[in-house]
C-alpha cells in the first residue's frame, strides 16, 4: 500500500502526517510506503515550517531535511491512496488526476472517528500551540487511517 498525504504547501500538515503513519504502521507490522506533497508548487524547494520541525522534533521525528515538492503526475499512478487535508486540495487533486487513474483520493477528515471540521486548519505563523494542536489532530486522524488500511488488508486477505 502506498499512501500520499497532500496539503497546500507540503511544509506542515503533510510532512507531519507521513512519518506518523510510517511509524505507526511499522509498529503494527503493516507494510506501507508513505510520502507527502503539495497541491500547489508555490513553496516547492523550501523546508518544513520551523514550528512543524520543532513539534516533530519534540516527538523524535526529524523533519530537518524535508523539502517541499508539488505533486507530480507519476504520484497518481504510484499511490494507492491520496489523502488531502482540505476541500480545496481535494478539488485540485481531483482535477489533476490523470484520466482513468484508479487512485483513491479522499479528504483526511473522512477517515476521522472524532467529529471535527472537514478541513484541517493550516497553523501558519509562529504560534507553536497551533502546530501542537495540528499535530494532535493529525496523529488522531492517522490512527483512523491506519485502522482503515488494516481493514483493507484484512478484506484483501479474505478475498484471496
Amino acid at each position: 500500500m502506498h499512501v500520499l498525504f497532500v496539503c497546500t504547501t507540503n511544509r506542515c500538515l503533510s510532512p507531519l502526517a507521513a512519518p506518523i503513519l510510517r511509524e505507526l504502521a511499522a509498529h503494527q507490522g503493516l507494510r506501507v510506503t508513505v510520502d507527502s506533497a503539495a497541491s500547489l508548487g508555490t513553496q516547492a524547494g523550501k523546508p518544513a515550517e520551523d514550528c512543524a520541525v520543532a513539534v516533530a522534533a519534540a516527538r523524535d521525528i526529524d523533519l530537518s531535511r524535508h523539502v517541499a515538492r508539488k505533486i507530480a503526475s507519476e504520484d497518481f499512478g504510484n499511490a494507492d491512496l491520496i489523502v488531502a487535508f482540505d476541500r480545496s486540495d481535494l478539488r485540485l487533486l481531483t482535477m489533476e488526476r490523470p484520466r482513468g487513474c484508479p487512485t483513491e483520493i479522499r479528504l483526511f477528515s473522512s477517515f476521522c472517528s472524532k467529529d471535527g471540521p472537514s478541513d484541517i486548519a493550516y497553523p501558519s505563523g509562529d504560534d507553536i500551540a497551533r502546530y501542537e494542536a495540528a499535530y494532535e489532530t493529525i496523529e488522531s486522524g492517522v490512527r483512523d487511517i491506519l485502522a482503515s488500511l488494516r481493514g483493507r488488508k484484512a478484506s484483501m486477505a479474505v478475498g484471496n
